[in-house]
């Protein structure tokens, strides 16, 4: 049986990190369809969801040390910002359970907390998702070939 050409791995990269920013910017467009910018928390998925986009487009476009590096940076924020947004969800479900279900207590509490849908609990959890897609691609990156002579990425 003929074997199959092999796909180069920089090829795999460039599909995960493209489908990382197709992720953020459905994440944007969702954020800013609710509106999802009523204080500085909220605003924050928006701002960094933004910059990684950016930060993708530049690995994409010029892939070297620097914007692999820079990248790095933005997807561990991105999941930063995903763990702070997926403590603020629950809290705020929590807080509205507590007073709608007063007699309510322990893991029930916690549980119709986790179902609350407004704001959803466990929504920020896709950006940790994508920022984890993002360093994969980045997993064990080195830096292309370059035909130039002594120049650094």
């Amino acid at each position: 049986m003929p074997s199959s050409p092999e796909i180069p791995s920089a090829f795999w990269r460039r599909a995960l990190l493209a489908l990382v920013a197709l992720g953020l910017l459905g994440t944007l467009a969702e954020l800013l369809l609710i509106p999802h910018f009523e204080d500085n928390w909220q605003l924050a998925p928006l701002v960094i969801s933004g910059l990684a986009v950016g930060g993708i487009a530049w690995h994409l476009g010029a892939p070297g040390r620097a914007s692999a590096r820079a990248l790095a940076v933005l997807l561990l924020l991105l999941a930063a910002c995903g763990v702070a947004g997926l403590w603020l969800h629950f809290a705020a479900n929590l807080e509205f359970e507590r007073e709608v279900a007063r007699d309510v207590e322990g893991f029930a509490l916690v549980w119709r907390a986790l179902h609350g849908t407004a704001p959803p609990s466990l929504a920020p959890g896709a950006l940790v998702y994508l920022a984890l897609l993002g360093g994969l691609a980045l997993w064990r990156y080195s830096v292309p070939h370059s035909t130039r002579s002594g120049g650094s990425s």
